[in-house]
């Protein structure tokens, strides 16, 4: 390996590591930028955040956590490849009798009516007790009882990585009393990590707001669509971010949608703040969004 700087001839990346480091006061970091570097290569492919540089031999990561890289295509390619030689299918189904048991119409039912007699609702969610801690925690929290016209500063230093719209669903959720899951990724039937998982409700909850996900489902069909895409795949020559958010949006995105649709879930998917406060509104009313 010859060093970029003076020539000195290196027998592999470690010596020419070691090389930089002792003979130019450069670390393999810097060095790595300045001579191989590429256009948003420090970037997560699946989330956009930074990620860590590994070594001059390999660069940086592909992406900056254990979950994204769950999330990644290769590993959902590998995931596949091991579903279809295990169970012949991309995506294995839970068995039917689970299935049947999680959408059992009859105990839903007892469910809304053994609310309605012991407290005369059907969720702690209709109450004003309930309505009004909702909103004394938004005005605490971020100043505004309308989480449309909260301060966005403040509600991402409050929350740290976790976007404002999901917190303002989680807030809204643990107000109601709601038994929920983040980031969920332990049923069969939908082999995805989901925003949030409702429990009681066997709802499946996706929050399309990052603009990866485009404003609605990609449509092979749609004029419109397809101009759109055609513009990204020419910035995705020079943007791995780009290249990430067509992968996301026409691929990613169907798949689950697929996924949820075959398997007969409650599927809530929310694409804009207004969405998200229309479904609490409805007291997180079971949809099927396919």
């Amino acid at each position: 390996m010859k060093c970029l700087i003076c020539d000195h001839k290196s027998p592999n990346f470690r010596g020419l590591s070691n090389h930089v480091r002792k003979a130019h006061n450069m670390s393999p970091k810097d060095y790595y930028d300045k001579y191989f570097k590429k256009d948003d290569e420090d970037i997560c492919q699946v989330c956009s955040k930074p990620t860590n540089f590994i070594n001059l031999n390999v660069g940086y990561r592909k992406v900056c956590s254990v979950s994204c890289g769950q999330k990644h295509l290769d590993t959902r390619k590998k995931i596949e490849t091991t579903n279809i030689k295990k169970y012949g299918k991309s995506t294995p189904l839970i068995t039917k009798e689970a299935l049947n048991k999680s959408h059992n119409k009859n105990a839903m039912d007892k469910k809304r009516t053994t609310m309605i007699n012991k407290y005369g609702y059907v969720s702690s969610f209709c109450t004003m007790k309930t309505q009004r801690k909702v909103q004394n925690t938004m005005l605490e929290r971020y100043g505004s009882k309308n989480p449309m016209v909260c301060n966005k500063n403040i509600f991402a230093k409050y929350n740290g990585t976790r976007s404002s719209w999901e917190s303002m669903l989680k807030i809204a959720l643990e107000n109601a009393n709601v038994n929920f899951k983040y980031e969920y990724n332990k049923d069969l039937r939908y082999p995805y990590y989901c925003d949030f998982y409702l429990s009681d409700s066997d709802i499946f909850v996706e929050i399309n707001g990052y603009w990866m996900h485009n404003t609605h489902w990609f449509d092979e069909n749609s004029i419109e669509d397809l101009n759109t895409l055609k513009e990204w795949k020419k910035k995705a020559k020079t943007s791995t971010r780009t290249q990430s958010a067509i992968n996301i949006w026409t691929k990613i995105d169907i798949e689950k949608r697929n996924c949820a649709k075959s398997n007969k879930l409650n599927y809530v998917v929310l694409w804009t703040i207004e969405d998200i406060q229309n479904w609490i509104d409805s007291n997180f009313k079971i949809r099927h969004d396919y």
